[in-house]
């Protein structure tokens, strides 16, 4: 596990606790993956390629050690092995795959950099259900090879024939039937956008990819960098705003969306080769690659050419219908019971994990603002019995793991000193407050907090910091367009020489120290 990932999970924790959302009118926020949580949230895939690629997906462990994922300033980062010639299992790579499943929702991805158009590279930023193919897939942002334009897809079940009328001009459907058995192997639509994809996407830093799931269609929207809307910005996304998407899947007659598209997972590969792209009527037709000679053979023996492999997600955000997940005075209704938490749009694994227990209910919706902050004492008292006890429980998981973490020198972190205060300065508003109602011995509960174990968490919270910053490097910059990629975690030497980690660990002992231990 990356410890990097550790000691952002805390943060994580707190956010979820303290984040002030409000509530709109037609889509609210149900959870966030980015560097606060994303590794945590997703799964890596170490099996062998269902796609046949000449590639080796690597577990966890592996890609941390290797630099084939981490955090770059701010950004998930997931590459592949561009040292090794001649790999004798294939190309070593990252899949992973969300914990969390949806059906329907508007999933808002913010990617600053993909796979480039490289011969022999297969992205993919998709989604899918259990029992490919009769719960549906859904390919967001894919291609192969050279490619300069995205090609967005559905594969189904037999039964599923869908029309993509009210599309951006230029996108062009290859076929009505979505059967991934048919002759066209699922139902594509060729976009016109030579900056949706590859090159041209890196060129211009990327952009949104937003895709609306609901029981008549799913639609696909790709704003530049630079270009997105300001809804998207402030977190109140109205699609019905956006003019004509860029792909469109309507169901109708031909296709009951919900029959054939339930419970999908998210999911980011790269592969290499494989069915579509090492396919002799791509790879051999294509006069870019056809003169490369054999595709596994050129993956095999070019290793430098996939520096710029790799993928830099800035956050996936995922809206449900309804609802108010972390409303100001949402605790009933909409807010909890209505459509925003139950129905169609979160059950089964929608709803476990990371999608209420971070954002949604034990965070702002319940225990934050939705009840303490209409001053209702007895309410606001338990809400601080019970952070406090998921206090106590998350320091101690925490620190068990950054011990695990720190028998395991060769992992790196990516953890700056910045990031560190800041999670001190959230653990600091926690024990504020904590010690604000104990004072007040509010008598509707028991005290939330006593005094011993506010310093037995303070004790905790300073040793998992401490740890994970004296292995922190200072993070690395995030790489330019068609530049190579950094590995991930590794240090950066500046003008001055390396960072010091024990000299960041006695500032953070210091702020610690001066935070948690004077007042208790």
């Amino acid at each position: 596990m990356h410890s990097s990932i550790l000691a952002l999970g805390l943060a994580a924790f707190f956010n979820g606790a303290f984040a002030q959302n409000n509530s709109y009118s037609r889509y609210s926020l149900k959870t966030t993956y980015d560097s606060s949580n994303f590794f945590e949230a997703f799964e890596f895939f170490n099996e062998e390629d269902p796609t046949h690629g000449f590639v080796d997906y690597v577990d966890a462990d592996a890609a941390n050690s290797e630099g084939l994922a981490g955090y770059v300033d701010g950004a998930v980062y997931m590459g592949v092995d561009y040292q090794t010639k001649n790999p004798s299992n294939g190309r070593r790579s990252v899949r992973v795959t969300s914990h969390d499943a949806f059906t329907h929702g508007l999933f808002v991805a913010d990617i600053a950099h993909m796979p480039g158009s490289i011969p022999g590279v297969w992205p993919a930023y998709w989604m899918f259900g259990p029992n490919w193919p009769t719960s549906g897939e859904i390919d967001i942002l894919e291609g192969v090879n050279t490619q300069t334009e995205n090609k967005i897809s559905l594969h189904t079940g037999p039964g599923c024939s869908i029309t993509n009328d009210g599309t951006t001009q230029g996108t062009t459907l290859e076929s009505e039937n979505c059967d991934s058995a048919g002759a066209s192997a699922g139902c594509g639509q060729n976009t016109s956008d030579n900056q949706n994809y590859g090159d041209g996407f890196n060129d211009i830093g990327g952009g949104v990819y937003a895709t609306e799931w609901t029981s008549e269609r799913h639609t696909l929207w790709f704003f530049h960098r630079g270009r997105r809307r300001q809804d998207i910005q402030s977190g109140n996304p109205t699609p019905s705003s956006w003019g004509p998407p860029a792909a469109k899947f309507n169901g109708g007659k031909g296709c009951n969306i919900d029959d054939h598209f339930k419970e999908n997972n998210i999911v980011f590969d790269t592969t290499f080769c494989g069915d579509w792209a090492g396919s002799p009527d791509v790879w051999g037709k294509n006069p870019e690659t056809s003169s490369l000679g054999d595709c596994k053979d050129y993956v095999a023996n070019n290793p430098a050419d996939f520096k710029n492999a790799y993928w830099l997600v800035n956050s996936i955000k995922v809206y449900v219908q309804g609802g108010s997940y972390g409303g100001g005075n949402g605790t009933t209704g909409g807010g909890n019971s209505g459509s925003g938490n139950s129905g169609s749009g979160n059950s089964g694994n929608g709803n476990s994990g990371n999608g209420n227990s971070g954002n949604g209910n034990s965070g702002n919706g319940n225990s934050g603002n939705g009840n303490s902050g209409n001053g209702n004492s007895g309410n606001g008292t338990r809400v601080m019995e019970t952070r406090a006890t998921e206090t106590v429980a998350m320091a101690t998981v925490v620190t068990a793991r950054a011990e695990t973490v720190m028998a395991r020198p060769t992992h790196p972190a990516v953890l700056s000193q910045d990031k560190a205060l800041r999670t001190v300065s959230k653990v600091r508003t926690v024990m504020d407050t904590l010690l604000t109602v104990n004072k007040a011995k509010t008598k509707a509960t028991a005290i939330p907090l006593s005094n011993s174990k506010a310093k037995a968490v303070a004790t905790a919270l300073a040793k998992v910091t401490i740890m994970a910053n004296t292995m922190a490097p200072e993070p690395t910059r995030p790489p330019s367009p068609n530049q190579a990629a950094p590995q991930a975690g590794t240090e950066t030497v500046g003008e001055s020489g390396p960072s010091d980690p024990s000299s960041r660990s006695d500032i953070l002992h210091e702020q610690v120290e001066l935070l948690f231990f004077t007042n208790i």
